[in-house]
């Protein structure tokens, strides 16, 4: 699922030389743009020739884990929402974490205030790259929730649908669209797409009752439909006219659309009897995919997907069967690829990662970095940030082509100097 280097991800696994194609691409790009010497974009083309070469055989994606330092001021910081710039919301100081704090991509921290009187308990669950906070405050007297945006320059803005008070706010994009549930009726919820300047705009019926779960960069949003007594996956269009309805294939009951990434990849939940809820990812090219199983600690253990990065890898949570005896135990990270299926986070950190006997995961973003907390061998818990280690190639190239505008900063140099 490797094709940031495309921009875009169709589901199915790159051709290799169509890879090392795109990389000797990049590599042109970032010698005309610097104004490399033809002995330098000869080099640039070898190097990047072998680190393709190298990347296209990379089994997994890897991850660096580092612990996470509270912002200035706090002693600990326990993160719910992360956007791909590093900038997060999360709650700080034990042992209530009832304190909300911004932190932006420095971690310069921002304290934020509790909504207002009625309300209490402000949880944020996700974040935009203009530092726009989506989450809801409880009612202290038991009514509906109140739907949040928050950013330290404009303080708090309520969603509110002019029909009703039972709102439910699911996904922020960075253009500021977000994924919504109403109930216009007892009992009967309608989708929207809302954005400060349009208000509500309703998602296109797709044939039966239907939720929204998540939306992309692109305007792409996916849920799930009850379609004729079955459950099945809807993709969205930006413009909110239906794009496909995703079925179970091969013995698999039921889809549930819970995320998905600009290309169109979905990741989501499907039933197989004797088994139980397990992860499925689809896309329009690869069609409905399960996401299998692996064995660690004598358990079989399968995907609770939880999202899907733009480059097409899908994150989750690991659970044990729901008929194995064990009701569905959660287990900790598991990370799935079409080229190489599911694994262990534990499997796949780099060598200077924090260590840690188990990982949990909290939220993640849009470029497959996530954050979550950690239990060590002694028991104590510490916050954690992962992110995915660049490959091989990706990094050749950005460092040919920063090392190709140094040269080209010291040549102006001189030339100012003569």
């Amino acid at each position: 699922m490797h094709a940031i280097d495309s921009g875009k991800y169709d589901g199915a696994p790159m051709n290799c030389s169509k890879r090392i194609h795109l990389v000797y691409l990049k590599s042109f790009f970032l010698a005309y743009v610097t104004a490399m010497r033809p002995f330098v974009l000869r080099f640039g083309f070898a190097l990047t020739s072998l680190t393709g070469l190298c990347s296209c055989m990379q089994a997994q994606p890897q991850y660096r884990i580092k612990e996470i330092a509270p912002p200035a001021g706090y002693s600990a910081f326990a993160p719910t929402a992360l956007h791909s710039s590093g900038a997060m919301v999360g709650y700080v100081d034990p042992p209530n974490f009832l304190e909300g704090v911004y932190a932006d991509a420095f971690g310069t921290p921002t304290a934020i205030p509790q909504y207002g009187s009625g309300f209490r308990d402000v949880s944020f669950f996700d974040l935009n790259g203009s530092g726009l906070a989506l989450g809801y405050a409880n009612s202290n007297t038991g009514g509906p929730a109140a739907m949040l945006l928050w950013d330290s320059v404009s303080g708090y803005r309520r969603i509110l649908h002019p029909g009703t008070d039972n709102v439910s706010v699911k996904r922020i994009n960075d253009a500021g669209q977000t994924a919504v549930m109403a109930e216009l009726s007892p009992g009967v919820l309608t989708a929207f797409i809302w954005d400060a300047v349009n208000g509500f705009q309703t998602l296109a019926d797709p044939g039966g009752e239907a939720s929204v779960n998540d939306l992309a960069e692109s305007g792409r949003s996916v849920g799930t439909a009850t379609i004729s007594g079955s459950s099945v996956g809807v993709v969205w269009n930006p413009d909110r006219t239906v794009a496909h309805l995703i079925h179970a294939a091969g013995g698999y009951l039921s889809v549930s659309g819970d995320a998905l990434n600009s290309s169109g990849h979905v990741a989501g939940m499907t039933f197989l009897s004797g088994t139980g809820d397990v992860g499925y990812a689809w896309s329009e090219s690869m069609g409905f995919v399960p996401t299998g199983s692996f064995q660690k600690d004598g358990l079989e253990w399968y995907m609770g997907a939880r999202s899907v990065s733009e480059s097409g890898v899908v994150l989750g949570v690991r659970v044990t069967a729901s008929t194995s005896g064990l009701g569905g135990l959660e287990g900790g990270v598991a990370i799935w690829t079409h080229q190489s299926g599911i694994a262990p986070i534990e499997s796949l950190l780099s060598p200077d990662s924090a260590q840690a006997q188990h990982y949990y995961l909290s939220a993640s973003a849009s470029d497959g970095s996530f954050v979550g907390w950690a239990i060590r061998s002694d028991q104590s818990q510490f916050y954690y940030h992962a992110a995915p280690v660049p490959e091989p190639a990706s990094a050749l190239a950005l460092a040919v082509g920063l090392a190709a505008i140094a040269r080209r900063r010291r040549a102006h140099r001189r030339e100012k100097v003569g």
